[in-house]
């Protein structure tokens, strides 16, 4: 069953083509769909079916309704028995203070007014927009409440993301009615005060459009994301539409930068800490905003000022979202991201920290070409104009800039000669020579993550693996990502293998035969570390005093493990698919230049 569903491209890949049963989709678009569709109209309740859901919704018991049945009648005549919009006004009614007769005459007139002034989309109902916006509008009503306008807020903020697991801690201080972006230092993620949600909660109760829903983890754990609320997606549809027509011109663009400024280091914390549930849970959220404002492109600006601020954030948001797609293998939709963070920088002529900035998308390229083993024709196209781009950044008079130069090009030069192929390619040659050329250049190339592994790899050419040991808490010291972690597991236990530690490697292997990639994060460095173990088994399956377990299990278990994971990484594929601002909302926002 398919809830909600806009049309039928969203839903075709999931349809069963094998089998017995019935596939039931529920949408209000009548058009596209198939052919052979056996099409159900879902009209209007009865009168009876109507006056039973507003009873439910309103709160009226059975034993009472004979006594307001006029009233009711009324009611949900005017609105057309429309479901939604039956069931929406109910909830007001059970909200407000008062008798149902008393109520119904300033209710009416309010409907009215909100009707005239927004053209409804073919497939709502009128009343349906209505009756959601009288609630919005209505929210809090009858209450002293000092969360009235933080609550709305929410809901109109919270409409421009996805309908679902909205978390508070993020949305209730981006829809501030003031908030400052700064792109050079991003809100990280905290908790808000819980005296603030619970009051922004209670006026939300009022009207009944959303509700709180804490959501941990899959192994039960909370994170600053779990806090959430959740809106009916109609309900959210039509908030959304509504919202988009009442804004000014330049509102829009204010609205997605505010957003896009705590989405942006949500992202990349979630990610960094290994909180992957609330990462993909972002994700989401990060795609709906892109798509409203791919939507409605070119946006209206206030100044030059928003407008330059706004295409820094959102250049963030690409390449947060590609980091996520390249985390989980779906590399091709990686560098779609990567390539819009890339042209929107270098579209922005005369700033420098633009260019600067765009040697980080431009290097996530060349690494995700390299890791999807594209031809080496294409890694070099790509290398050729990091390279030009990292020249001149590596002779910036900026320290700052300088210093990504150096460690993008050491990034970007393990890729380029990652493989034999691109190794005696001419082109990636001399593209590997010029990258190495840059990295030199680093002072601290040395004491970096990747000039530390680089001596780990000599080490290990040598069989030094004492040294190996040895230096493996200064690369955790130094570099915390989990992904990087596993890798750093991997080298662990390899290292122990060689020098006799068996209890401990062989500990260390199950640890990582045991780990599910959660929704196919770390799977490419669970999988890359085992096979890098594997080697290392075959080795010393032979050494006189190895385990016998090195020659009989291992071998078979990790290679099980290795291509279970492979498959999970291939069916990934296959679906693949600093500058600062003031603003206030509703107003027209001031800005200043850094």
């Amino acid at each position: 069953m398919f809830d909600g569903v806009s049309n039928r491209a969203d839903i075709e890949k999931h349809i069963p083509t094998i089998g017995h049963g019935a596939v039931l989709v529920t949408t209000t678009n009548s058009l596209g769909w198939w052919s052979a569709a056996h099409t159900i109209e879902v009209t209007a309740f009865s009168p009876a079916e109507a006056i039973a859901c507003f009873a439910d919704y309103a709160g009226i018991a059975v034993a009472d309704l004979p006594a307001v049945a006029g009233s009711v009648t009324e009611i949900v005549d005017r609105l057309g028995r429309i479901p939604l919009a039956v069931s929406m006004s109910g909830l007001y009614f059970r909200n407000a203070e008062g008798q149902l007769s008393e109520l119904l005459t300033d209710y009416f007139a309010s409907l009215d007014a909100l009707q005239d002034d927004l053209a409804i989309p073919a497939g709502y109902g009128r009343t349906a927009f209505a009756a959601i916006r009288y609630a919005v509008n209505n929210i809090g009503r009858g209450t002293n409440s000092p969360y009235k306008q933080a609550a709305k807020g929410v809901l109109y903020y919270g409409s421009l993301l996805a309908p679902e697991l909205i978390p508070l801690n993020l949305i209730i201080p981006a829809s501030a009615a003031t908030t400052h972006v700064d792109v050079a230092n991003m809100p990280r993620p905290v908790e808000i005060q819980k005296t603030l949600a619970h009051g922004v909660v209670s006026v939300l109760r009022t009207q009944t459009i959303a509700h709180r829903v804490v959501n941990p983890d899959d192994l039960g754990r909370s994170t600053l994301a779990s806090d959430t609320i959740v809106i009916h997606p109609l309900v959210h549809e039509i908030l959304r539409t509504s919202y988009l027509a009442s804004l000014p011109a330049g509102q829009l663009q204010v609205a997605a930068t505010t957003l896009i400024n705590f989405l942006v280091p949500w992202l990349g914390s979630m990610r960094a800490e290994g909180k992957i549930f609330a990462l993909e849970q972002l994700r989401v959220h990060a795609e709906a905003l892109l798509a409203i404002v791919g939507n409605n492109e070119p946006l209206a600006s206030y100044s030059l000022q928003h407008d330059r601020v706004f295409q820094f954030v959102k250049s963030g948001l690409l390449m947060e979202l590609s980091a996520c797609f390249a985390s989980t293998a779906r590399f091709d939709r990686s560098i779609v991201l990567a390539s819009a963070a890339t042209q929107l920088l270098l579209s922005m002529e005369g700033e420098n920290a633009a260019r600067t900035l765009a040697v980080k998308p431009l290097t996530d390229i060349a690494v995700d070409l390299s890791l999807e083993e594209a031809p080496a024709a294409t890694v070099a196209a790509v290398g050729s104009q990091l390279v030009s781009l990292l020249s001149a950044e590596s002779e910036n008079t900026r320290v700052p800039s300088r210093k990504l130069a150096y460690e993008m090009a050491d990034q970007a030069l393990q890729m380029v000669t990652r493989t034999s192929v691109y190794r005696d390619f001419p082109s990636l040659k001399h593209i590997a020579s010029s990258l190495e050329s840059i990295a030199a250049c680093n002072p601290e190339r040395s004491t970096s993550v990747y000039g530390l592994l680089q001596r780990v790899n000599a080490l290990a050419k040598r069989k030094n693996y004492v040294e190996v040991l040895a230096m493996i808490p200064h690369l955790r010291a130094i570099d915390e990502s989990i992904y990087d972690q596993i890798t750093f597991d991997a080298l662990q236990v390899t290292a122990q293998l060689y020098v006799g530690e068996y209890d401990e490697a062989l500990a260390g292997l199950d640890r990582l035969l045991a780990m599910q990639p959660p929704a196919n994060h770390l799977a490419l460095q669970i999988r890359a570390g085992l096979i890098k173990i594997a080697q290392g088994v075959h080795e010393v399956a032979g050494v006189t005093g190895s385990p016998t377990a090195l020659r009989n299990s291992y071998p078979r278990r990790l290679q099980n493990r290795i291509e279970e994971i492979t498959e999970i990484l291939d069916l990934t594929d296959q679906q693949g698919s600093a500058p600062s601002l003031s603003t206030q909302s509703g107003t027209s926002p001031s800005s200043s230049t850094p």
